[in-house]
Parts: structure tokens; sequence; C-alpha cells
């Protein structure tokens, strides 16, 4: 055992002495590899050293390179400069020698003869000299002649000038006076015809008061006696027209058949130097139907007037209606009397048969002839114009409020967008931040104002869907019982107890299409207890690629849609294909007006320039049959651009 114990001691040791030497070995080896370290970093000195030497060196050179270029240069230019000089040098020399040899061989009398040459260039160019000074003086002497002259005919001209300007405002002066007495001569005739008139439209409105207060209602009482009032207060005519033009805003509120309304057709055309039906009748604001019996008689009867009463057309001025009473056209009721036609004009020809031609009174009588027979005249097929433009309001906060939009004279259908929740038992109108707290006045200032007024639901949201026919049911329920003309105890009216709007209007842009059918359906089903009117008008605002595969296909496959509001903007197809697709609605909707959709915005894909939409869409779209107006989106973009100023002009 200790035997073995010695063993394993005399083993470590010698192991211990292995390490030893192997130890010893590393830090030898570790000795000379700094060594070899430090020996490395003295020749990496040197060689840096080296470098920087050569690198100073190159520099040096490359700067001597650089110098001596251009002392070569310099030296290049000298030379140039020193041989330019030479040979001036040389030129000179021969010169000079050329002289002196002509000189030396010279005689005298050439010599002479050349003396006498100069003597006689230098007599010439002296007397030269001399006649040019006279002549110099001599025009300076013009000149100062001319000058003064010139400033006597300045004086001359400017006092002409103060005797113009005098002159001018004289006659401006006597301009003003005539005008003057002109124009208080006009007044008089103005004013016979204004007091006939106003009272037109006094009786008209006693009448309508009187009407509405027998059958117990007070919806438009507060309207007409406040148009009466404002009647009562205008007076006399007195400075420009205003009187006139109040009482036309006056008169543009009643019926478009109201004795007053048609007068001022003729008063308007009286005033204008062209007779254009289209701009006189937009004050009215009349719908479809009654522009459509004014517009489709006027022509055939105007020429049918002026064949059968030429004489008395050609010699009756504007105000004729005026001088023996305008009013004699129309019964107490306001109905046109056209029978009282002959008669009138044989009064009139005993009246007057000395005055002089005037065709632009007599347009204005023809007008109001015209007109007057219109109103005894049956409806009228739809073609060309319809004076029809739809707005959608509702849209962006700062378009201001619905009512400024009815009074802006240039819609005729506002369409408020959007209840865009709706089919799972909960409701939401978004109007983009617009109070809903008197909305509902605002609507029937419209109405009263002869607009209709929808309520479009959907949009382009995703908040919306009817996944059953019951949920369709519902919604027909709700829409009828709080925004239409339906009354249950006990349901939400959001605009107000007595407000409500006249259609609605289907906007279908996302979800699933079924149960719209289901939905027009019920709506329609309400006008069934309603005789003389329709409380519920439907509308669809398809895209204009044909057909709608979505719920708005479906509604108007019920065939209960009256008015479809085509939207030919928003992609490049629409804008491309507009034409093809609009023949596509109009034929597969016959029975339904038909809406040329377009933006108001130039931002927006499918903008028409006014231009464009006067030559190129209009009298397109005007062929169909079944053209109903212009649909302008929106009313925001429509306030920046004015664009429904235009589109009521054509529409």
């Amino acid at each position: 055992m200790l035997q073995e114990y010695r063993e394993l001691a005399r083993l470590k040791e010698f192991a211990m002495s292995e390490k030893d030497v192997e130890l010893t070995s590393l830090k030898y080896s570790s000795s000379m590899i700094e060594e070899r370290n430090v020996e490395l970093e003295q020749i990496n000195t040197v060689l840096e050293d080296q470098i920087d030497h050569v690198t100073r060196l190159l520099q040096a050179e490359k700067m001597n390179s650089k110098n001596l270029s251009e002392q070569l240069g310099k030296t290049v230019n000298e030379k140039d400069k020193l041989m330019e000089d030479l040979t001036a040098y040389n030129d000179v020399l021969a010169r000079i020698k050329g002289i002196t040899h002509a000189e030396l061989t010279a005689t005298p009398s050439q010599l002479n003869e050349k003396c006498e040459e100069q003597a006689k260039r230098l007599y010439s160019e002296s007397n030269w000299s001399q006649a040019t000074e006279a002549t110099l003086r001599e025009l300076l002497r013009e000149y100062r002649a001319q000058k003064s002259e010139a400033s006597d005919k300045v004086e001359e001209l400017t006092s002409l000038k103060h005797n113009n300007t005098m002159l001018r405002e004289r006659s401006i002066e006597a301009k003003q006076r005539t005008d003057g007495i002109m124009f208080n001569a006009l007044c008089k005739t103005y004013n016979g015809g204004l007091d006939m008139i106003q009272g037109c439209i006094r009786r008209s409105l006693t009448a309508r008061i009187s009407r509405l207060r027998q059958a117990s209602t007070t919806v438009k009482v507060g309207h007409y006696e406040d148009l009466l009032a404002r009647i009562d207060a205008l007076g006399q005519v007195k400075e420009h027209l205003p009187k006139i033009s109040e009482t036309i805003e006056i008169a543009a509120s009643l019926s478009a058949y109201s004795a007053a309304a048609s007068i001022f057709v003729s008063l308007r055309a009286y005033h204008g130097d062209n007779f254009d039906l289209q701009r006189l009748l937009l004050p009215l604001h009349l719908n479809r139907q009654e522009y459509a019996r004014i517009r489709n008689a006027v022509d055939p009867l105007a020429a049918q007037v002026a064949q059968k009463y030429e004489t008395w057309l050609l010699w009756a001025p504007g105000h004729v209606m005026m001088e023996i009473g305008v009013c004699w056209l129309f019964d107490e009721s306001g109905n046109g009397r056209t029978d009282r036609i002959p008669d009138l004009v044989e009064r009139r020809r005993k009246g007057n048969k000395e005055m002089a031609v005037s065709s632009r009174r007599a347009a204005s009588v023809l007008a109001l002839a015209a007109i007057a027979a219109v109103v005894l005249a049956g409806p009228a097929a739809a073609t060309g114009k319809t004076g029809q433009v739809t707005v959608f309001w509702g849209r962006n906060k700062n378009e201001g409020s619905l009512r400024e939009a009815c009074d802006t004279g240039t819609y005729t259908i506002a369409v408020i967008s959007f209840l865009n929740v709706f089919g799972h038992g909960k409701y939401n109108l978004d109007i983009s931040g617009h109070p809903i707290a008197g909305l509902g006045d605002d609507i029937k200032h419209c109405q009263s104002k002869g607009l209709l007024v929808y309520l479009s639901i959907g949009g382009f949201g995703t908040g919306y869907s009817l996944p059953t026919p019951q949920a369709a049911t519902e919604l027909a329920d709700y829409l009828w019982f709080s925004y239409l003309a339906g009354n249950r105890t006990g349901a939400p009216r959001p605009l107000g107890g007595d407000a409500f709007v006249d259609g609605i209007d289907f906007f279908i842009e996302t979800g699933s299409p079924a149960n719209y059918d289901v939905l027009a359906k019920k709506l329609w089903s309400f006008n069934k207890d309603f005789r003389g009117r329709t409380p519920v008008q439907l509308m669809a605002t398809p895209r204009c690629k044909y057909p709608d595969a979505g719920g708005i296909g479906r509604a108007l496959a019920t065939g209960l849609v009256g008015r479809v509001n085509v939207r030919f903007y928003g992609d490049g197809y629409c804008a491309a294909y507009w034409q093809q697709e609009w023949d596509k609605w109009t034929a597969a909707y016959p029975d339904s007006q038909v809406y040329v959709g377009l933006p108001a915005s130039e931002q927006v894909v499918g903008y028409v320039h006014p231009k464009n939409l006067f030559y190129g869409v209009i009298p397109v779209v005007q062929k169909a049959a079944n053209y109903g107006g212009v649909m302008i989106w929106e009313r925001y973009a429509d306030k920046q651009s004015n664009y429904s100023g235009y589109a009521i002009q054509w529409a």
C-alpha cells in the first residue's frame, strides 16, 4: 500500500515537472511573440514613415509638375506675344523703309506736286467743315422752332381735352336728367300695373287663407299671411325696380297657376332683351308636370295666338294688360279665361291703333296670352327640359343648412343623407354633424317653396342590412311612423311632430341585396289609405353600371320606384360609357323618371364641365321620353362650384 502511494507521488511529481517544463516553454514562446510584436511594430512604424515620406515626395512632385506646367504655359504665351510684336515691328520697319525709299527717290518737282495736293486737300476739308457747321446751326434753329410750335400745340390740345371733358360731364348730367324724367314717366306706368298685380295677389292670398281656415288647417296659413303682410308693405316704385323684384319673389311663392305668377312671367319678359321661358319660369319653382304643361304649350299656342290676333299683337305694348286690367284674364279663383281674349283684342283695337311697333313688348303680351291659355290646357308628355335638379344634402357640415340650400332657387328636390344604421333593431341618422334639432322646420320651409324632400337610406358604411323579411317590415314601419306621414302614439319623431319627408331614397352600396323589394312594397302599401296624394314616394340612386345586382336592383324590380338617379361618376367606366349605360337605364324603366347623376366637384372622376354639359350631355339625355332631370352630388361641392346654377338653366 505504501509502495503504491510512493509510486503515485512519484508519478504526480513527474507530471508536475512536465507541466513546469511546458509552462516554461509557453512563457518563452510568449516572450518571443512579444518581442516579435515589438519588432513588427517597429517595422510598421518605419514603413509608415517611409510611406509618409513617399507621399510628401509625390505631393511635392505634383506641385513641381503643376508649377512647371504653369511656367510652360506662361512661356508659350510670352513666346506668342513676342512673335506678334516681332511681326508688327517687321511690318512697321517695312513701311518705314518703303516711305524712306520713296522720299529719297522722288525728284524735287514731285515733292512740290505732292505738297500742293496736300495743301488743296487740307483747304477742301476746311471748307467742308465750315459748311457742315453752318448746316448744323441751321438744323438747330429749325429744331428750336419746331419745339416751340409743338409746345403751343400741346397747350392747345390740353385745352381741347379739358373742354371735351366739360362737354362730356354736361352730356352725362343732361342724360341723367333725361333718364330721370323718362324713368319717372315709366314708374307711373309701372305703378299703375303694380297696383293691379298686387291686388291680384292680395285676392289670391285672402282666398287661400280663407279656404285653409275653413278646412281647419294651419299648415300654410302662416306662410300666406306673411306674404300678404309683405304685399301690403310694398308701396310704389320709386328707384330702380326693388318693389317689382319683391313682388316677383312673393308671386313666386304662389302656385304656378295663380294670376300673379302668370302675370309676372309677362313682366319678366318685358324687362328682358330676349324671351327665355326657361329663365323666366325658374323663380316659380314649378314641379315637373307644371313646367311640362307650360313648356309644351307655349310655342304652339304662341304661334296660334299670333296668327289669329296678328294685328293686335303688333300694336299692343307690353303694359297693355296693366292698362285695361290684367286681372280680367283670370277669375276670382285664379283660373285662366282664354275665352275673354277675343273681347280683349277688340277692346284694344278700339282703344289704341296709333302705337308704335315694339317687338320686345309684343313678346311679353304673347307670353302672357299663351300662358293664360296653358292654365286650361291638359297635361302633356314629358320631353326635353323638365327643370328638375336634385341635390344630396348632409355630407359635409360646412355645406350650410337645408334651408339655405332650398333658398338658392337652384334645386327642386333635396335628399337628406343618410339613415346609415338599420336592420337589427337599431337606427341612426348620420348628417355629418348637422344638428337634427331644427331640421324639421327646414324641411317644412323647403316644402313651402315647392321642393320635395327625401330621406336616403344606406350610404357607404356597413351598418345596415335586411337579413329577413321581418327586418324589412320593421324598417318600413319605423320610417313611416318616424320620418313619413304616419302617426302612432309613442313612436319617435326625430324631425318633430308635424314635419315629415315626402319619400325614401334607396342608396344601397354594401351588404346583402335581400329583402329590399319587401321594403319597397311595404312602404308603398302605406299609400293605399290616401286619395289625391302620395305620402310615400320612392327613389333609387344606383351606380351607372346596368343592371344593379344589389339591393337597389331588387327595389327597382317592384316597379314602384318613381325616380332613378343614375350615378355617372366615381369610376372611369361610367365616365367613358355613360351614354351606353344611360340608354340601358331609360329603356329598362320606362315608367320611372331617370335622372343623370353628376358630381359638382372637379376632383371627382366623371366631372363634366358646364360647357360639355350643355353641348354634350343635355342634348343626349333629353331625347329620352322618361328623362327626369339632373342629380347633383353633393351640396357642399355645389356650394363651392355653383354647378347647379348651370344645371337648373338646362335641366
